[in-house]
């Protein structure tokens, strides 16, 4: 029936503002295929019938660019574009410029975004695409410790609030996730509010809970309090399914953090095979920023336990998926990475550097220099050999 139909429909796009991604993906997948067989809601007119077919394609895209394998979201922007409509135009390249971005293949993405602003001088507004889009990004620039970007971004998501109430959480947890990685001892009692606010919430209750509960016990990590950082995780995990791991960028903070705190605990082992499995899931999804980001713990945590052939083979890979992004922040990973296992070697010599500025989704300076976090990082992991 129809109405039972366009029920679906809304409780479909009801889901993507919490943190049930899997769910929403398989819902938004299951209405679009019966909004494209005639023989579901045969009372509905052919001209809102492709409108909703549209809508579903929307929703399954917004979700499809999250997942490590990136299923439906690219074939659901080039059913967008074949719509024949701005509007829809604008949000298929706001996909493939996001889709893009999620795996740090920046240059991409920088594309997609130059169209999306052309579509939107057709058009006469972006405000749809630049809220959603300022939201999304937080599980992107905060995660590559991206200091710049990141205040930048919680600038932009400050000044979108006004208008859009909804993403005034996304401007709190901007803020507080460049405040949980400093170690500047005058941001404690903030960082203990920011804490005690985290933790009061009911799990899963918006879309990034699970990345906040992550800069939370990266905020313990970087103090040195390894054993809450780990009870955070792995507290956090328990509310988590197989289907989400599918969504990686929204929890692999949790799996990182945990890994960090076990091998710091004096269990290694226990963090690399975390690791690992982690590996092997993703290791046919292409998602550069995912598995450099797995595999740059790895090797830090290898080279502080003194293996140093597991240290090099994660170094190898870090390379593999950061040099060529020719952003600055990733290569910066790398080459301070590199210099863990080789000190006597020059930064020039390790790896050459970008070629142009580095290429962001939004204006960023030279982000080279190490941010607090990737310094704290440095200090908490010590020297080959040592306990993290």
């Amino acid at each position: 029936m129809t109405p039972v139909g366009i029920y679906q429909f809304c409780q479909c796009v009801r889901e993507i503002a919490r943190e049930n991604e899997a769910a929403a993906y398989d819902e938004a997948d299951a209405v679009l295929k019966r909004f494209e067989d005639p023989h579901y809601y045969p009372s509905l007119p052919a001209d809102a019938r492709k409108f909703y077919i549209a809508g579903a394609h929307s929703v399954r895209g917004t979700f499809g660019i999250f997942r490590a394998d990136g299923r439906g979201a690219l074939e659901s922007a080039d059913a967008l574009d074949r719509m024949g409509l701005k509007l829809y135009a604008m949000i298929a390249s706001q996909l493939r410029c996001l889709f893009y971005t999620m795996r740090a293949e920046f240059v991409k993405a920088s594309v997609h975004r130059e169209r999306v602003e052309i579509h939107a001088a057709h058009v006469g507004s972006v405000w749809q695409v630049e809220t959603w889009e300022a939201a999304a990004l937080l599980l992107v620039y905060p995660q590559i410790g991206d200091v710049v970007g990141s205040t930048r971004l919680a600038h932009r998501l400050e000044r979108l609030s006004k208008t859009v109430p909804s993403l005034k959480r996304s401007a709190w947890l901007a803020r507080n996730a460049i405040l949980l990685t400093r170690g500047d001892p005058a941001t404690r009692p903030a960082v203990a509010r920011a804490v005690a606010e985290y933790q009061k919430q009911t799990p899963r209750s918006y879309i990034g809970w699970g990345g906040s509960m992550g800069y939370i016990a990266r905020g313990f990590n970087l103090g040195g309090a390894h054993a809450e950082a780990k009870r955070i995780c792995e507290s956090a995990l328990t509310h988590l399914t197989p289907a989400d791991g599918e969504y990686l960028l929204h929890f692999i903070t949790l799996d990182l953090e945990l890994a960090i705190a076990d091998a710091a605990l004096g269990h290694p082992d226990d963090a690399i095979r975390r690791l690992d499995g982690l590996l092997q899931r993703h290791a046919q999804s292409g998602h550069g920023l995912g598995l450099g980001l797995l595999h740059e713990t790895r090797a830090r945590i290898a080279w502080s336990a003194g293996r140093l052939e597991e240290y090099e083979r994660s170094l190898r890979e870090v390379e593999r998926y950061f040099v060529p992004t020719q952003d600055a922040g990733l290569v910066g990973k790398y080459r301070r990475l590199l210099e863990l296992g080789a000190p006597s070697r020059t930064r020039d010599q390790a790896v050459p550097a970008p070629s142009g500025p580095s290429i962001s989704v939004t204006p960023t300076s030279d982000l080279s220099i190490s941010s607090p976090e990737q310094l704290a990082m440095t200090a908490v992991m010590g020297r080959p050999g040592k306990a993290l």
